[in-house]
């Protein structure tokens, strides 16, 4: 009934920026099957014992999604339809932090059937307008030849 996720963790062992290892008390629904324009829900879930860029660490994350358009995605090299975008309003609070508290951002993934995620734009941290004009990452599908 959907795609949940379990944890974040570094992709190297010892990272130069210090090693990320996060295990979730409750696993994150980040797709609820079906995903249909106008679908939302909600999920959230605590950690502690963490490791977060090198430092111990615990909070707590609550995510709200909602499946807001419906259109195309021009790639690199080849267009699709049907695409749906996914919009994520994520609130994180840390044990340990250097700023604010909670930490507020907006993401928006497209998604289509058989591919997964194609596109993701997330803002930077703080940001709480749905329209917001810069982005901290952006990440797009590219096939090559």
């Amino acid at each position: 009934d959907g795609f949940e996720l379990m944890g974040l963790v570094s992709r190297e062992e010892n990272p130069a920026h210090g090693q990320t290892l996060v295990v979730y008390d409750v696993p994150i629904k980040v797709y609820e099957f079906p995903l249909e324009l106008g679908t939302t829900w909600s999920s959230s879930s605590e950690f502690d014992n963490a490791t977060i860029y090198g430092v111990a660490n615990g909070g707590e994350e609550e995510y709200n999604f909602e499946v807001d358009a419906r259109g195309s995605v021009l790639l690199p090299g080849f267009e699709l339809e049907n695409v749906l975008r996914l919009r994520i309003e994520v609130s994180q609070t840390f044990a340990v932090t250097a700023g604010d508290n909670p930490v507020l951002s907006v993401r928006y993934l497209y998604v289509k059937e058989c591919f997964g995620e194609l596109a993701r734009i997330s803002s930077l941290p703080g940001e709480t307008s749905l329209d917001f004009d810069r982005a901290s990452e952006f990440r797009v599908l590219d096939i090559a030849y």
